[in-house]
């Protein structure tokens, strides 16, 4: 059996992070979404089966780079 791919989309902007959200999921893609890095460290660490990640590289808090580096 195939493994689904498992995606996490990591934007502070709701519309935006929705937009990807539903293009992903309509060709079959399971997504996963947070709204910023703490949301997404959690995320990361409940679900070792995620398989990529579109992180937002402009957020508050921590920024993308930030998050990637940690």
């Amino acid at each position: 059996m195939e493994q689904a791919l498992e995606v996490l989309v990591v934007d502070d902007d709701p519309a935006l992070r929705g937009f990807v959200e539903d293009g992903l999921q309509a060709i079959g893609i399971t997504v996963r979404t947070a709204s910023c890095a703490k949301q997404a460290s959690e995320l990361l660490r409940a679900h070792g089966s995620i398989n990529l990640m579109l992180l937002d590289v402009m957020m508050p808090e921590t920024n993308g780079w930030q998050f990637l580096e940690a």
